[in-house]
């Protein structure tokens, strides 16, 4: 809020009538929820962009498996029928 005032003066963001900061009550518990919601947001997204970059294990992770060519036969299917 205090951005919002120093940016967009002492008008309220939702009803855009007159509002002074002094109007305002800090309200602890919403603060907390926010906190473990923008925490589990980050994580979340950290997992899908390590997801779609490849990361490590990614693929297990995503198939429950074992990536393609993790094997331990060295032998590739792609080069098993060339001839």
């Amino acid at each position: 809020m205090e951005e919002w005032f120093k940016k967009q003066g002492s008008i309220c963001p939702l009803s855009g009538m007159p509002l002074n900061k002094n109007e305002l009550l800090m309200d602890k518990k919403l603060g907390v929820e926010i906190s473990h919601w923008v925490d589990d947001f980050r994580k979340k997204r950290d997992q899908r962009e390590e997801r779609d970059r490849g990361g490590e294990d990614s693929e297990q992770h995503a198939t429950g498996g074992e990536r393609r060519g993790d094997n331990d036969d060295d032998t590739n299917d792609d080069e098993m029928y060339a001839f």
